[in-house]
């Protein structure tokens, strides 16, 4: 009997990297311009930024930080609009973990197809993928955003698309994080689905109701080895 190829799909962020390295590294890159431009230290900028981020998350930080660092007013809303497009567009300094990277090459020596799907800035998105080297790994990219606001996940379409890039042979799985998005669109064009579980989704999957969850959930990545 003729064994179906298996074809993996993973989410991006908090799935194949944690998310809040690429945070720690654009916000270094902000601080370092900050520093330059009002001669303060950067490391005390980037210190002040990522407390600003825990506090209050990343759609404040800039102006609040800045405020607390002296800089008046007027300054800031001169450099805020260069700071958030740096923000997004600067070159991420990221590495995948080695349990991560092994993973993903013994996939694709046991014959799988492999692919990421992921919402997101478009900008960001492709420089997190080239930073992690992830170009050389998989065999396709789909990046939502490409494809307008309305088809990011969890709609089925880009799903569907992944599909095509594949070849549509075998059986496909989709591994993600967000039990809100990641699932259900998944499930309506035809994947598995796998949650990689930690703190925040496992309690979050159990509030919401089935269509959202995923068929597995697993811990660890290289848990996909012996599916």
């Amino acid at each position: 009997m003729r064994v179906k190829r298996k074809n993996f799909v993973f989410d991006l962020d908090n799935t194949l990297f944690r998310e809040i390295e690429w945070v720690k590294s654009a916000l270094k890159h902000c601080a370092k311009l900050v520093g330059e431009r009002f001669d303060i230290d950067p490391e005390r900028v980037f210190s002040i930024f990522m407390k600003g981020y825990r506090q209050q998350g990343r759609g404040k930080v800039f102006r609040l930080s800045m405020k607390e660092l002296g800089i008046s007013e007027e300054e800031i809303e001169e450099i805020f609009p260069y700071l958030f497009y740096r923000y997004r567009t600067h070159k991420p300094t990221l590495e995948l973990s080695v349990e991560v990277k092994d993973t993903l090459l013994e996939l694709r020596k046991r014959g799988c197809k492999l692919g990421i799907l992921t919402d997101g800035v478009l900008s960001a998105q492709m420089n997190k993928v080239e930073a992690l080297g992830l170009g050389e790994l998989v065999d396709a990219v789909v990046y939502t955003e490409v494809m307008g606001y309305d088809k990011r996940k969890p709609d089925p379409v880009p799903f569907q698309v992944m599909k095509q890039y594949l070849g549509r042979e075998g059986e496909f799985y989709y591994i993600g994080d967000n039990p809100e998005k990641d699932f259900i669109g998944a499930r309506k064009a035809g994947y598995k689905t796998i949650m990689l579980k930690d703190d925040w989704n496992d309690g979050r999957a159990a509030e919401l109701t089935p269509e959202f969850r995923a068929d597995f959930e697993i811990t660890d990545l290289r848990e996909l080895l012996v599916m």
